[in-house]
């Protein structure tokens, strides 16, 4: 018997430094709300800066690009009698309407799927009937279904190649102790920074192995998908869906990376990445709020104008937060500063 939990999350990101004892990290939330559909994958940069910084990579147009392949480190790799009975269909539809897949009991020879789209509605079909067993007719509906969409689909290429890829990895389970699940965290790292960021969180509890069927992105590049199995002996297979919007994965990637280097005093990097965390996900509340802490650390002129557009998106929390933040010890007695933190 298949068992199974279907959550769309996305999860909490950090905030910027609030006091000299270093930048303030919030605290991750649990999956809940679904991500928003309305974000384009590759936003623009919400300022507009003067010719004079257009080149600047603190300050200038941020390009994404050009598109490459999705790398997905470590590879996903499903064996044959490793890990339990693998989902003999699973990934995105050819649409992107929604993240699925279907199992197939070793036992009954039943099929139990679950499809999952970006908004967080879950569907589930079956065609075991405990009466007589498989559903004949229950079993082409699925079959045609599958026909229909597809379910082994993902975009190849994205406009993150040159600096982002994808990660995932498994953590501990002893298929005894409920109270130490199997987890599988995936999320992105920028090549050459040391740590990802990993803000897709899957658990299942009493299974001895997990892994991922799936870590992909979809078709129209909207979202990353991700499908994990955890295995616990036979009959025992639980999969789990989750679905974050790429803007929202790609900024929270280039905030927090960000912040380790803010918290080490490298503003310069810091203030790059936080520039190019807004630019990819306008809807990052936070990202504004530390690209204008990193910016006003360096004494930059457009400091004013960041503060400005964190405070359009954060209102009065941004404006109460930046009064006592030292980060804006360097520009605490200007004019304009009394102004916005008023």
């Amino acid at each position: 018997m298949h068992k199974l939990c279907a959550l769309v999350g996305i999860l909490g990101l950090a905030a910027c430094s609030k006091d000299k004892a270093g930048p303030e990290v919030a605290s991750v939330a649990a999956p809940a709300a679904a991500p928003s559909t309305s974000a384009a994958a590759t936003p623009a940069v919400t300022a507009a800066p003067s010719a004079a910084s257009e080149a600047d990579p603190l300050t200038g147009p941020v390009q994404f690009g050009p598109h490459g392949p999705v790398v997905v480190e470590p590879p996903v790799v499903l064996k044959k009698g490793e890990g339990g009975d693998h989902a003999t269909v699973h990934g995105w539809a050819a649409d992107s309407s929604e993240l699925g897949y279907c199992a197939e009991s070793e036992g009954t020879g039943a099929h139990d799927c679950a499809f999952l789209k970006p908004g967080g509605v879950v569907e589930r079909l079956s065609d075991f009937d405990p009466a007589k067993g498989v559903d004949d007719a229950k079993s082409k509906a699925i079959a045609a279904r599958i026909a229909a969409k597809g379910y082994h689909s993902s975009a190849t290429a994205w406009p993150y190649a040159p600096e982002v890829r994808l990660v995932w990895k498994a953590v501990g389970s002893n298929g005894a102790d409920s109270k130490n699940p199997g987890v599988l965290r995936a999320g992105a790292q920028i090549i050459g920074e040391p740590e990802p960021v990993w803000p897709v969180y899957l658990a299942a509890k009493d299974v001895i192995s997990m892994h991922a069927e799936t870590v992909a992105i979809s078709p129209d590049g909207q979202f990353l998908g991700v499908i994990s199995h955890g295995a616990g002996g036979e009959g025992n297979n639980q999969f789990e869906l989750r679905v974050i919007a790429v803007p929202s994965l790609v900024g929270q990637t280039y905030n927090d990376t960000a912040l380790v280097h803010h918290k080490r005093g490298d503003y310069v990097r810091a203030a790059a990445l936080f520039h190019k965390a807004v630019a990819a996900d306008p809807a990052n509340r936070l990202a504004p709020y530390n690209y204008a802490c990193a910016l006003a650390k360096l004494k930059r002129p457009e400091t004013e104008g960041a503060l400005k557009a964190a405070i359009a998106v954060g209102g009065s929390q941004v404006k109460a937060k930046a009064a006592k933040d030292s980060d804006f010890a360097d520009v605490k007695n200007e004019l304009w500063f009394a102004a916005l933190s008023k």
